[in-house]
């Protein structure tokens, strides 16, 4: 997947062919050869060499809350189109845009119709071969407020070549067009499940309030139950994903009452829109925004999203599920729509961070040096599975006791004389940092440069390693350590609320480096450090986030804790 600019400023990201199936196999450009299509046939020499079409696959009516349309209900929607190549030639990469058709200038200035800021407006695919198709989505963005209501804006999708020459354009006239929408609990969200295996073996239900955890690079399916009192002759049940972190790259709904034709509406239906009732979306038609024919979907509405995460490394995305349809004269959405069933909470595993030193970084003959691994985790949830393995240089090896320990849990038990580390099941919480000790030696003088395996998560490749160099000299062994010696002193002096941990007062000349940190509760979202002005002594470093003295015994991430390094290496 390749990011680049396009003219204008406008971020682009060209996304890899996908085929539309969630699950088996099926020609999504066949489903649709009755639907209203817009297609350009190129000729090149007087040879046909692409055909392509260019469907709308979401319903053009949006809305704001009826009663309330300031502060509630939804403001976001999608607008989809499905682009198939419907000739025998294969095409060239191509670009997918959604352009506004009024006279507004920039077009982003709408008073009540825009794309969500921020979101692209252009898509880059890889080509298509013969009867392939892949989905566009681009995202809307409502200006709240009653004189939205009833408001329109014209535009089209066009599809061009890397030469920007115009291969294929959507229907036209088409228009978003705002209605009022009645708020009413006969619609709901009642599940969404997630997982990676298309045969949902791994699946698991999010609980209300929990989080999706979604790995750049990585493809997952989300699926969204909702439901409806009866069936109606207009619906669609979608998840808000912004296209700058998410491809979909296809969509499956099933309904549970379903009278419309398979014609209109097929089973499996490959998009997010029910046109139960053959809805007229042509703005200079006498029938617009009316039925043509009769037909209903609804009851109980499964979506099955794939989705590849594209972006986003370190953002947290509320996520909202909105069902709403039309049903005789009105317009009518999900009550729950308000109470958001959760977080996507997007990490990329190359943002994880993993170093290590030798400590000291000389040693004479024989001597042993601390090697210390740090894993750092800057994504806003608690990650799993970190694991790596080091082969340490020939003539290094662990030593005679290993003293090992390590603050990420996991598995850590190198023995005396082995040369190969391993380290799996490492555990480390968001926006936060652990280490992984054993003591090496070797028993004669070099230079010895050691770099490690890459990093995982599991079996994500993070791509990094870790890499350190220990000098082994022939010079006497450094003098025993004496107790009591005082190595760094750290007072809460001159302190006041809001100030950093304090540095280090006193450092012996031993002492390279001494800091003091917190480390807060990953699991606490009240779990903080404060510097109190008041008391007795004042002032003073405090936390909160302790256990529960009858919870378990503590790990670095289940429990808030602080941590004093120091670096004797010097």
């Amino acid at each position: 997947m390749n990011q680049d600019k396009k003219g204008g400023g406008s971020a682009t990201i060209r996304f890899p062919f996908v085929s539309n199936a969630v699950h088996g196999s099926r020609n999504i450009g066949n489903l649709f050869k009755t639907a209203a299509l817009a297609t350009v046939l190129l000729l090149v020499a007087g040879q046909a060499v692409a055909q392509l079409s260019v469907t709308p696959i979401t319903w053009d009516v949006v809305g704001l809350d009826h009663n309330r349309p300031l502060t509630s209900g939804p403001e976001l929607f999608p607008v989809g189109a499905r682009v198939c190549n419907e000739g025998a030639v294969p095409t060239d990469d191509l670009t997918v845009s959604m352009i506004w058709d009024d006279t507004i200038d920039p077009p982003q200035t709408h008073p009540w119709i825009n794309n969500r800021p921020g979101s692209l407006t252009e898509l880059e695919f890889d080509g298509l071969d013969e009867d392939e198709c892949f989905d566009a989505y681009f995202e809307l963005q409502i200006t709240r407020g009653a004189g939205a209501f009833f408001q329109s804006r014209p535009y089209r999708i066009e599809v061009t070549d890397p030469l920007d020459n115009l291969l294929a354009v959507s229907p036209t006239p088409r228009q978003i067009y705002i209605e009022r929408l009645v708020s009413q609990n006969r619609n709901s969200t009642n599940l969404i499940r997630w997982g990676q295996e298309s045969d949902e073996s791994d699946w698991v239900i999010l609980g209300a309030g929990g989080g999706l955890n979604l790995a750049v690079g990585e493809t997952y399916f989300i699926e969204l139950t909702t439901e409806t009192a009866t069936a109606y002759e207009q619906l669609q049940s979608f998840l808000t994903l912004s296209n700058t972190i998410f491809q979909v790259k296809s969509v499956e709904t099933t309904y549970e009452v379903l009278t419309a034709p398979s014609s209109r509406v097929p089973v499996p239906n490959p998009s997010l829109y029910a046109d139960g009732c053959l809805w007229d979306p042509d703005p200079n038609s006498p029938n617009y925004l009316s039925c043509l024919d009769v037909g209903k979907a609804g009851g109980e509405v499964v979506t099955i999203y794939e989705i590849d995460i594209i972006a986003g490394g370190g953002d947290s995305v509320g996520l909202e599920a909105l069902i709403y349809d039309k049903s005789g004269g009105s317009f009518h959405y999900n009550t729950d729509f308000s109470q958001s069933p959760g977080d996507l909470n997007v990490f990329d595993p190359a943002d994880s961070g993993f170093s290590k030193r030798f400590l000291p970084s000389t040693i004479s003959i024989g001597g042993t040096s601390r090697l210390a691994f740090t894993i750092t985790n800057p994504n806003p949830v608690t990650l799993t599975g970190y694991n790596f393995v080091d082969n340490l240089p020939p003539g290094v090896e662990v030593a005679d006791p290993p003293n090992a320990s390590n603050s990420c849990g996991g598995t850590w038990n190198p023995l005396a004389g082995e040369t190969t580390l391993i380290f799996s099941g490492g555990v480390v919480g968001s926006n936060g940092s652990c280490s992984i000790l054993v003591d090496v030696t070797a028993d004669e003088e070099g230079e010895y440069e050691n770099i490690s395996d890459n990093l995982f998560i599991d079996d994500q490749d993070t791509g990094n390693n870790a890499e350190a160099t220990l000098n082994v000299n022939d010079g006497p062994l450094p003098p025993a350590c004496v107790p009591g010696t005082e190595l760094a002193r750290f007072t809460m002096d001159g302190l006041s609320d809001g100030d950093e941990p304090p540095a280090p007062s006193f450092l012996h000349p031993d002492v390279a480096f001494a800091n003091a940190s917190f480390q807060v509760d990953p699991s606490n979202p009240d779990s903080e450090q404060f510097i109190s002005t008041v008391g007795n002594p004042a002032p003073s470093w405090g936390g909160i986030g302790w256990i529960d003295r009858n919870d378990p015994d503590p790990g670095p991430n289940t429990a808030a804790y602080f941590q004093f390094e120091l670096d004797t290496s010097s």
